[in-house]
């Protein structure tokens, strides 16, 4: 039977790790003893995942080169800040020749504004393209768990990478679809957690479904016109890893980004959003690089742009809404 290895055991790692478990045998590598011991204990993540018993072959554990080194596959649901470190700490295992390589984490490195496969492939040149996958999609860990039907897009370079995670999760609760645009697929899960701050901005300023119909469908526009500068195909973007992910976490209470902007539009300054938080909020670091590429770039974002200057403190919520709605009357797809 495959031996799987999933590092991280957050919400959707341990989601994913249970999905895993209804065709293979998996190690759930933990960061942390406390819950490292619940886990084993209790056989339920009570920490990010409450009330999802794991699968009986679903062995937790702490000891990540042995995890690594049993698996045919892994499974990387690691925070995107954190990916480089892990990287260093991995690489002589990086180098091992055909072991196929899922990742999970939707962000852009904020220091290089790198995607996790540039980062992983060229940029430390740990792993290359044929083994590498990524998945993305509107997918809530809580809702997966409890079997709730939902579809996500697995993209790679390489055919049998995209057809072996694919035949590896697709179940009940989870409809995997295949996709070539890697960029695309990164893209799309990364930057719609930006848009998804916005969203929460104007929930946190008492909008109604209008104000918030009108700036999810303009931010949809701005992250075709960014992602495909950057090397994504726009059908891609409309499709299940940029608007169905958008669209997902734009309206749902189990958006961390969704709640955190939320919480900024009320006026709770950025700063102190993950303070005391076990999980984090990517649409926040994110925003930064997706400001820094607009403004290199020379790439009008004007959503972006207001959201930036409302996370860094330097307008109010409202006077950032007055100045999108104060722009230069324009065609709507210019």
């Amino acid at each position: 039977m495959t031996h799987v290895c999933v590092i991280g055991a957050g919400a959707w790692g341990t989601a994913i790790a249970n999905l895993a478990a209804a065709r293979a045998i998996v190690t759930l590598w933990v960061h942390g003893e406390d819950t490292l011991l619940a886990l084993r204990e209790a056989r339920e993540n009570s920490l990010y995942l409450p009330g999802i018993r794991l699968r009986d072959n679903v062995e937790p554990t702490d000891d990540l080169m042995s995890a690594w080194h049993s698996a045919d596959a892994i499974i990387l649901a690691v925070p995107t800040q954190r990916l480089r470190s892990m990287f260093h700490k991995l690489a002589p295992e990086l180098h091992r020749p055909g072991v196929p390589l899922l990742n999970l984490s939707k962000g852009l490195e904020l220091e290089t504004h790198l995607r996790a496969s540039q980062l992983l492939c060229e940029d430390l040149k740990l792993s290359d393209y044929d083994h590498y996958a990524v998945l993305s999609g509107p997918n809530f860990a809580p809702e997966i768990a409890r079997n709730m039907p939902a579809a996500t897009v697995i993209a790679s370079r390489a055919p049998a990478m995209r057809r072996h995670f694919q035949e590896l999760l697709s179940g009940g609760s989870l409809r995997a679809y295949t996709s070539t645009d890697l960029a695309g697929v990164e893209l799309g899960g990364a930057l719609k957690n930006v848009y998804a701050v916005a969203a929460g901005v104007s929930d946190g300023l008492g909008f109604g479904d209008s104000s918030k119909a009108s700036l999810i469908v303009r931010s949809l526009h701005e992250l075709v016109k960014v992602a495909t500068v950057l090397g994504a195909d726009p059908v891609t973007i409309y499709g299940l890893a940029g608007a169905g992910d958008l669209i997902a976490t734009s309206f749902s209470r189990l958006s961390r980004n969704r709640m955190a902007g939320e919480a900024i539009g009320r006026g709770t300054p950025a700063s102190e959003l993950q303070n005391g938080q076990r999980s984090v909020i990517e649409g926040l670091p994110t925003l930064e690089a997706l400001a820094k590429i607009a403004e290199l770039s020379s790439i009008d974002l004007p959503v972006v742009h207001q959201l930036h200057e409302i996370v860094a403190g330097s307008v109010t919520p409202l006077v950032g809404v007055q100045r999108l709605m104060s722009r230069v009357l324009k065609n709507e797809f210019q």
